[in-house]
């Protein structure tokens, strides 16, 4: 099975949208972000290795995994709305 996986960013929390799937995290509880290749754990909605794993208040898992195509430019527009976020390469 395939789908689709689109990052919306909305005014007080990015939406992931993965098949039937969706997640909301709040930029708010937003704690690091860090580039992973280990997808193996954790809430995952991606469809490459070359990941992101954000780490926030809410996820039952600790982090949700993603692979936004455009990395550069979903990382820059992340910082935008989380300055209260760590972020590691």
């Amino acid at each position: 099975m395939t789908f689709s996986v689109e990052y919306v960013f909305l005014d007080d929390y990015l939406l992931i949208k993965g098949g039937p799937f969706r997640s909301r995290i709040p930029y708010k509880s937003i704690t690091r972000i860090t580039s992973t290749d280990k997808v193996l754990s954790g809430h995952r909605i991606l469809s490459s290795r070359d990941a992101l794993e954000i780490f926030n208040q809410y996820t039952f898992f600790g982090s949700t995994k993603i692979s936004p195509q455009y990395k550069k430019n979903f990382l820059g527009e992340i910082k935008k709305r989380c300055s209260n976020a760590t972020f590691e390469d």
